[in-house]
């Protein structure tokens, strides 16, 4: 891959969905020309007597070792190391992120999802939103079974109340527009919010982005409202859920339960969290 501003810096756990996580991560740097940064985050063990050189000789080890480990990843699950870099520390992953944001590329997170156990946990506690949560950047979580990018069809999930973060979207269309036939701008309303005006948002929020992609939008209301737009969003891998940290509906516990459990694990439907 030659040398792009675009880079996609991937969450590297060693577990065994690191597997389709890297195989997703490096479908979509083929098809964007983006530089892929493989993350591991070491854990150093030392004995509670040694001093700061003998601690700092230990993390370089554990660091070269998750290094190695992450090369014989690559070779296994993509038969290759073309283009991929490579980056560890026992720095936790806040700060190694801070770091890694800094320098001078258009960057998302990717980060995968493991299964029921973790989703349960995901907006409460869990690695993935301490991730999420800590970085002013867009995140994709990937779930477990995913390992092609494909994403034909985009749903954003979005509120009058909660303006869209503009600048941060139009970044992320940069890495999908290429793959992405239509995005479709949506809102849950309640039943005592003004259908004529949440629409009228609505179609607003389309005109500004159909110079750039296939724009609809659409409205759910009433008492089935996550049953109904679960029909909508069909849960095929090649498609992609946005909704923005801090928002309303990302905030709303129902929602998360529901997008959790029904879209992203039952639906293999990677969720993008824009800050």
């Amino acid at each position: 891959m030659e040398s792009t501003n675009k880079r996609l810096i991937v969450l590297i756990d060693f577990s065994e969905y690191s597997n389709t996580l890297l195989r997703y991560a490096y479908s979509w740097c083929g098809r964007i020309n983006a530089r892929l940064l493989l993350v591991h985050q070491t854990t150093v063990l030392a004995p509670g007597m040694a001093g700061k050189e003998d601690k700092e000789e230990l993390a370089v080890a554990a660091n070269e070792e998750a290094v190695k480990k992450m090369r014989v990843l690559a070779d296994y699950a993509l038969n290759t190391e073309e283009g991929i870099e490579y980056y560890a520390s026992e720095k936790d992953m806040e700060t190694i992120l801070d770091k890694l944001l800094k320098e001078s590329f258009s960057q998302l997170v990717l980060l995968g999802l493991k299964g029921t156990g973790i989703l349960k946990k995901l907006f409460i506690g869990s690695v993935a939103v301490q991730v999420i949560e800590s970085i002013e950047n867009v995140a994709v979580a990937i779930p477990k079974n995913i390992g092609q990018f494909s994403p034909e069809k985009i749903y954003v999930a979005i509120s009058e109340k909660y303006p869209l973060n503009d600048a941060r979207f139009r970044e992320f269309l940069e890495f999908v527009k290429s793959e992405t036939k239509k995005v479709v701008f949506i809102s849950l309303a309640g039943q005592n919010d003004d259908i004529i005006e949440v629409r009228s948002y609505l179609q607003d929020m389309s005109t500004r982005y159909a110079d750039i992609v296939q724009v609809d939008y659409d409205v759910y209301q009433g008492d089935n409202v996550y049953s109904n737009l679960k029909n909508i969003i069909s849960n095929k891998s090649n498609e992609l859920l946005v909704v923005q940290k801090g928002s309303q509906l990302y905030s709303n516990q129902l929602f998360k339960k529901f997008l959790i459990n029904e879209l992203v694990y039952e639906g293999d439907t990677p969720l993008v969290v824009l800050p």
